[in-house]
């Protein structure tokens, strides 16, 4: 830019305005601009500031000239540029040209001045001068004030020239304006303060410099202030305290009385945070992880975590499908090891020994809480949230888990099922409810798509048509075929809200007349559909789970119903201290029975059977202070407090390389290969470095960690029954006083039994040594259990009977229940006595009978019924009460009601409570085993006579019969008495029982049955024995219903009366007036029985002539 822009020799340019003028012209024509005086060369920036400086003080003294029309060229060029660096090589153009074609002999004011008015006016006040893009008009002035100190920096995009490096003006070459490049912004050397009047502002401002080096030192030096947080923002920190998580959203577990509170399990809680899982838990003691100090047994806490949200994949634990867990082991309150465990896609079902280490977890606890977190990356997951459930196990075994199955998703919802069935047991084509579903929000607003149900019990897919579900209104809300499988309901989304329950009703269709058993269930957690929650299953015990398709079956079968084992059992005692507080294997009810072909066995306890234990977890022992098994938590021989070199820590990193085990990406010895179970690599191989201390350093490991065949440890639950088939206790294993000659083991846990077989024993009677015969038929459901057996592998005969014991334990033998003693199983081989005393046996049914021996002297024998433990009472007439022990081989008076001649019946209660009622209604009780009465009142005081008969069902009601068919009903022992309705317009009926179902049936002197589902409200007729004269009805505990005829014939139905079989006579006796069934219990033997009595022919002439006078 050395010399002056000219247009030819004798003409040049207004340097201002670009006017064609004269060479020798002073002053502009067009804008006024002095064209005078010689320009000289300025050597630096600093100079043309201060010649710009004294142009600008001269100018001030002129008047502002007009603004020059707008250069419509360079405008139109620099509007036409479509990228901001086409509207910069324009802008620089135009300001080369001001510079490069101006003539300063012309030029009246500044430098400065003319420079900025000159590309301003081209501009037209469009682009602006601040940034290289000012929009909008701008004064003059302001304009100006920004020419310099704004306009004239930042080079390429504020230079006054091209700014190819960053120089004010590169190509002004004689100035040397942006000498070396410019060296930025256009001030000259280095950020422009090479100048020497920026050097003082220059030192003013340095301090600035140092402030990224100062930040970045306190952000280092902060770990080492503050405990870190696994990742910014995520507000928890893994230190045992429970401060950081928010404390209403912790997940409350109930108190277990009796557990040790240190590993009861109060409050639970995960939540995922960026690539993290973090975990607490919280225990009603203060010294949780204590173990056992003087043993050195560790206690345990961990996780269980379904990372597919699958059932059917990993280990089975609660409704959840396990592929991960977290175990945490620790001793007087410090955490020895914390590591996390895979299970094997192909591992053995419930198998506990199948889980592999995977890697280890930070973890911290403090008195009373413990928080863990497992890096996302650690889980092969397809899916973004995980299912957990929580356990805490002491060192002596005791164990707890979380109420809840929690998801990482923040809400929660707990569903409980129950059998919907109540008294309907038997179901017909139209629907009926069979389940019931309460769903409760336990944290959030819980939306849910979806019930899947599934069938249980003996029905065919073909026999269920339809199921359907129904909201607490009514409204249906999904209805589907049912594929005999298991069924998904889908509806529109329904959202449970915080702290409400809303409840559901499941109704089947079926079809059929089978007898077969049908019931419904939710199988898991993710049987529900929620997409925002955790899903807890839970089930309530119900004593009718499944119902008959059409009709009852009335021989017994396994199917699961229990129907008929109803009447038939005997109560253990409960809580036993051998329990240890264990309800899943405390007995509650049991039974034994042999029908023609089977023996059959029934056992029930006070929580779920077959529960197992979810964490069957050998006690842990550590040795001593530094070596153990478990401290070792990279298991490459070197105990954790020894496994660093100086301040490094090495005890989760088994190659020593300074990278974690849980950042290997599953090499965690780094020889290329992947670790089992991920991968093929089943040794690690790593050699200690020699900055260990001894004797570690230098040490060669090689550690296999492949899969190690060995018992499964399974955590089931075992029930034996020892069966002594000869009743010989010097024969067979030696057990409580019983010589079981078979035994029935039974496995299983999570409500299913996984292993159900019968053995025979071999050896002495002091050797538990057993022959395996095979798999025995079973079903259970929730806290009850059936089992069938052939009798022919027994050993058993016609009318051969045996003794039974049960026994039931946890997965390590700590809390076990047995029966008190061996008893006798329940058979059908009834009984019979005559009226002058004589006592009858039948040990087929009632087929053929033999005389057991004489009740006493003299007639009027009128009833005869046995308590549950097996013991006969007799009444006489008079009042008089006989008892027997043995069967009725020899009896013993053991009162006299009162001096009466008109009693007529007797019964028994559920308590063991005898009743005795008059021909005119009077009803006597025995609280003690007949040996004291008292009176309870009449029935009907307005009645004389006419009251034959007295019965007892399950649901505590007492019944009386007259004659002509009136039934009175007492709810409170007998003390008052209602009428309930007439069987019927016959006047001649003769006797009343009750079934185990609690319906009524009475019999009338033709033979004619009703029976009555409502306790005596309603009657039906159901069928007609046969063309004798009949004197009783009795239902027997083989699910029958037997009735013998004055000439002795006995008669049995199956079906509640409908049809009926001749079974056999009991002798040549001519008038049976009553007979009943041995309540039964379990003494050395005990059999249902069908009492007969015979009484002379006046007693008969004597109750006839009673019935015509009333």
């Amino acid at each position: 830019m050395g010399m002056k822009p000219r247009l030819g020799d004798s003409r040049t340019a207004c340097p201002l305005c670009a006017t064609d003028l004269d060479s020798n012209a002073s002053r502009c024509i067009n804008c006024g601009f002095t064209l005078v005086g010689e320009r000289r060369d300025v050597d630096s920036f600093e100079d043309l500031l201060i010649a710009g400086k004294k142009i600008e003080i001269e100018e001030e003294a002129l008047p502002p000239p007009p603004p020059p029309p707008p250069d419509e060229e360079m405008l139109r060029s620099v509007r036409r540029a479509k990228a901001p660096w086409e509207r910069l090589t324009a802008i620089q153009a135009g300001l080369e040209d001001v510079i490069n074609n101006h003539d300063e002999s012309k030029r009246e004011d500044g430098l400065t001045s003319w420079i900025e008015r000159e590309f301003y006016r081209r501009e037209v006040r469009t682009v602006g001068f601040t940034n290289g893009r000012v929009r909008g008009e701008r004064p003059l002035e302001k304009a100006r004030e920004r020419a310099i100190t704004v306009g004239l920096t930042n080079g390429l995009t504020n230079g006054l020239t091209n700014g190819l490096t960053n120089g004010l003006a590169n190509r002004i070459q004689k100035t040397r304006v942006g000498v070396t490049n410019g060296l930025t912004n256009g001030n000259g050397l280095t950020n422009g303060l090479g100048v020497y009047r920026f050097r003082r502002e220059s030192r003013a401002k340095a301090w600035r410099i140092w402030v990224i080096p100062v930040v970045a030192l306190f952000i280092l030096l902060v770990p080492l202030v503050n405990p870190p947080a696994d990742e910014a923002g995520i507000g928890v920190q893994v230190d045992g305290l429970l401060d950081d998580w928010v404390a209403e959203d912790l997940v409350q577990s109930h108190r277990t009385e009796g557990l040790d509170p240190n590993i009861d399990v109060v409050a639970t809680d995960v939540r995922r945070r960026g690539n993290n899982l973090y975990f607490c838990l919280k225990v009603a003691g203060s010294n949780l992880l204590m173990g056992n100090p003087s043993t050195r047994e560790v206690d345990l806490v961990g996780v269980f975590i379904d990372s597919d949200q699958d059932f059917s994949t990993g280990y089975p634990v609660q409704g959840i499908g396990a592929d991960y867990m977290v175990e945490i082991a620790g001793l007087n309150g410090k955490v020895v090891s914390s590591k996390m465990k895979s299970y094997p896609s192909n591992g053995h079902e419930s198998g506990w020994n199948e889980w592999n280490h995977a890697s280890s977890v930070r973890s911290s606890v403090t008195s009373r809480s413990i928080e863990s977190v497992v890096p996302t990356r650690a889980i092969d997951s397809k899916k973004s949230d995980v299912d957990v459930l929580f356990f805490a196990r002491s060192w002596n075994g005791q164990m707890d888990t979380s109420d809840f199955v929690q998801s990482s998703q923040y809400g929660l919802l707990s569903v409980t099922q129950k059998s919907a069935l109540g008294d309907n047991f038997v179901l017909d084509e139209s629907s009926q409810a069979v389940l019931e579903l309460s769903l409760a929000s336990i944290r959030g607003n819980v939306k849910v798509e979806y019930f899947e149900v599934e069938p249980i019990g003996t029905a065919r897919p073909s026999e269920i048509s339809r199921i359907r579900v129904e909201d607490s209104s009514g409204r249906e809300i999904s209805n589907k075929l049912s594929n005999g499988v298991s069924t998904r309901l889908d509806f529109n989304q329904v959202v449970i809200h915080k702290g409400k329950t809303e409840m559901f009703t499941v109704y089947a269709d079926v079809a059929g007349d089978s007898g077969r058993t049908f019931g419904l269930r939710i199988a898991h957690s993710r049987a529900v559909g929620s997409s925002n929650a955790g899903i807890t299953v839970k089930t309530l015990p119900s004593a009718n789970g499944l119902a008959y398709i059409g009709h009852t079956n009335p021989e017994m079968e396994i199917d699961g119903a229990f129907l008929d084992w109803k009447g038939m059992l005997e109560s253990d005692e409960i809580r036993e201290s051998s329990t240890k507080g264990n309800i899943n294997i405390d007995i509650d009810k049991y039974s034994a029975v042999k029908n023609e072909r089977y023996a059959l066995f029934y056992l029930s306890t006070l929580g779920q059977v077959m529960a197992g234990c979810s964490a069957p977890q050998s006690s842990i022992r550590i040795v001593d202070g530094t070596s153990t098994s478990f401290p070792d938590t990279d298991r490459d021989g070197v105990p954790d407090p020894n496994d660093r070199m100086g301040s490094v820590d090495y005890s989760r990193d088994f190659d020593n390389d300074g990278t974690p085990d849980e950042f290997e990406s599953g090499d965690v010895d780094g020889d290329g290969l992947i670790d089992y179970p991920l991968g093929p690599d089943m040794w690690l191989n790593a050699t200690i470095p020699l900055g260990f201390q001894e004797p570690y350093s230098g040490t060669k490991v090689s550690v296999f960690i492949g899969r190690v065949e060995g018992p499964a440890v399974r955590g089931d639950d075992v029930l034996w029954v020892f069966i002594d088939s000869d009743q010989d206790p010097s024969t067979g294993y030696s057990r409580k006083g019983l010589g079981a000659d078979y035994l029935v083991e039974i496995r299983g846990r999570e409500g299913s039994v996984r292993d159900a077989r019968l053995m025979s024993h071999q050896g002495s009677i002091w050797s538990y040594k057993w022959e395996q015969l095979g798999s025995v038929r079973h079903a259970e459901v929730y806290s009850q259990i059936e089992l069938m057996v052939e009798k022919d592998r027994l050993d058993l005969d016609d009318g051969q009977t045996f003794d039974v014991l049960f026994e039931i334990s946890d997965w390590n033998k700590r809390s076990t229940d047995s029966t008190d003693a061996p008893f006798g199983e329940l058979t059908e081989d009834p009984f019979a006595l005559e009226a002058v005393g004589d006592v009858f046996q039948s040990l087929d049914g009632g087929a053929t009978w033999t005389q057991k021996g004489d009740a006493g002297n003299g007639a009027g024998y009128r009833a005869i019924v046995a308590n549950h433990s097996g013991y006969l009472y007799v009444l006489r007439k008079n009042g008089e009460v006989y008892g027997s022990d043995d069967e009725g081989s020899t009896w013993t008076e053991l009162s006299d009601i009162g001096n009466h001649q008109d009693l007529i019946d007797i019964t028994i209660d559920g308590n063991d409570y005898l009743y005795a009622v008059r021909e005119g209604g009077e009803v006597y009780q025995s609280t003690d085993g007949g040996v004291n009465w008292n009176s309870k009142g009449d029935a009907d005081p307005s009645a004389s006579s006419g009251f034959i008969g007295i019965a007892y069902n399950s649901s505590d009601n007492l019944f009386l019969l007259v004659t002509n068919g009136t039934i009175y009903r007492s709810t409170d022992s007998g003390s008052t008495w209602n009428y309930r309705g007439d069987a019927g317009l016959d006047t001649d009926y003769q006797d009343i029982t009750a079934d185990d179902r609690d319906y009524i049936y009475v019999i009338t002197a033709s033979g004619y049955v009703n029976e009555s589902q409502d306790s005596g409200s309603s009657w039906s007729y159901k069928g007609d024995v046969g063309s004798e004269t009949y004197t009783a009805i009795e239902w027997g505990y083989d699910s029958y219903l037997y009735v013998v005829a004055t000439t002795g014939e006995v008669y049995r139905s199956s079906d509640g009366g409908g049809s009926w079989t001749y079974r056999g006579d009991v002798g040549s006796v001519s008038d049976f007036t009553d007979f009943t069934a041995l309540i039964p219990e379990f003494g050395t033997i005990v059999v249902p029985l069908i009492i007969v009595l015979f009484l002379p022919l006046v007693s008969r002439m004597r109750r006839k002539k009673a019935r015509n006078e009333c």
